[in-house]
């Protein structure tokens, strides 16, 4: 492959899609695709991802390689062989199962601490807003400490998205697909 060829290739950027299993990982990856594409999804035919998933598109004009990581027990110890080159990270949160939030805790801790992840943008999403007994923007930015991640310069967000109804997902994947291409 000579200098010619290499130039005209794209990039392809890989994301992350990782969180405790029933998160809604698999619905915010094909809502999102349905809204790319235009196309309606039948949220009630999604399984639960064993392993995972994985979609190559065309996301703001970016090449980008979507990994939609199983959340079961038996497949975060597992999540780690991805970390390499990867270039956004979203993790969803179940914002209506307050009762697994320690435990999203501790994986959502136990990731991100982690050295590979230092410069690769971080979009936490709080799903399922669209039910009134959804966590707060506030109520879970305090509970799982997340004021230290976004200081020091390091990119991340944090959003309420339902990805049944589609709200926020858009804009959450614009930030993340415009903070890749910025990583130090």
């Amino acid at each position: 492959m000579g200098p010619a060829a290499s130039k005209s290739e794209k990039k392809v950027y890989k994301i992350l899609i990782i969180g405790l299993y029933r998160s809604g990982k698999t619905t915010t990856l094909m809502s999102l695709m349905g809204l790319i594409t235009g196309k309606t999804v039948d949220f009630s035919k999604i399984p639960s991802t064993l392993g995972q998933n994985v979609a190559k598109l065309k996301l703001f004009k970016q090449n980008v390689e979507i990994f939609d990581m199983g959340g079961q027990d038996q497949y975060r110890e597992h999540w780690d062989i991805h970390y390499h080159n990867t270039d956004g990270v979203v993790f969803v949160l179940d914002g209506a199962d307050e009762g697994r939030f320690d435990e999203a805790r501790h994986v959502f801790l136990d990731v991100f601490q982690c050295a590979p992840f230092r410069d690769t943008p971080i979009l936490f999403l709080i799903n399922k807003s669209d039910l009134d007994y959804c966590s707060t923007l506030e109520s879970v930015i305090e509970y799982f400490d997340l004021e230290p991640f976004s200081s020091g310069g390091r990119k991340f967000r944090v959003l309420r998205v339902s990805a049944l109804n589609g709200h926020g997902i858009y804009t959450a994947f614009q930030w993340l697909v415009k903070n890749m291409g910025t990583k130090k």
